[in-house]
């Protein structure tokens, strides 16, 4: 969601080096929310009614998209849209802060960890998948310049939560991911 609201920004001319009234603005002209085509393995992520799931995944929104989401207003925001869509429970949701300020009474908790270096390959792989080419070094250099900004901001900073399950995923398969998480789902539901 933080990456369709850069992808805003950067569409339209925002600035958002600073909060400004412009920012202001245009956050009142953003409604995110998801949806699944017909046939799609995936929801996928609409911006004001546009699928944006390939533009959000671009180069300059992933460089930019740590410095949208440091504002509070874009947090404010964004925290208030993602309750919005976890109202009726039973949601899935990822983010840096999902566990500690979106959802802090959820009903199951994941904070999901991996080393840089394999969390570089597969957003490598991923961006290969949709034909964009990033150096390993350029991918390792933007993730560890976004974990400091996201570990060291004010506003909802990215931690874990004390009662989240805790899943080291370095060694693990994407399938050995999704079974882990489907077992501790179905636990939970049976408690």
């Amino acid at each position: 969601m933080y990456r369709a609201v850069t992808l805003y920004f950067l569409e339209h001319g925002i600035d958002f080096q600073q909060e400004n009234e412009q920012m202001l603005e245009a956050l009142e002209n953003i409604y995110i929310d998801f949806t699944q085509p017909l046939g799609a393995p995936y929801p996928r992520i609409r911006l004001n009614g546009r699928i944006v799931e390939e533009e959000i995944r671009q180069p300059a929104v992933s460089e930019a998209v740590s410095l949208v989401s440091v504002h509070a207003a874009v947090r404010r925001e964004l925290v208030r849209q993602q309750q919005r869509m976890g109202e009726d429970k039973g949601v899935v949701m990822d983010g840096r802060d999902i566990g500690t300020v979106v959802f802090p009474d959820a009903e199951l908790k994941i904070f999901m960890t991996a080393s840089l270096e394999v969390r570089a390959r597969r957003r490598q792989l991923e961006e290969q998948s949709r034909g964009i080419y990033q150096p390993l070094s350029k991918i390792i250099e933007n993730l560890k310049k976004r974990d400091e900004i996201d570990t060291g901001r004010e506003i909802g900073p990215l931690r874990q939560a004390p009662d989240a399950v805790v899943i080291d995923t370095t060694n693990m398969e994407l399938e050995q991911q999704v079974e882990l998480v489907l077992k501790l789902a179905y636990e939970r539901m049976r408690a």
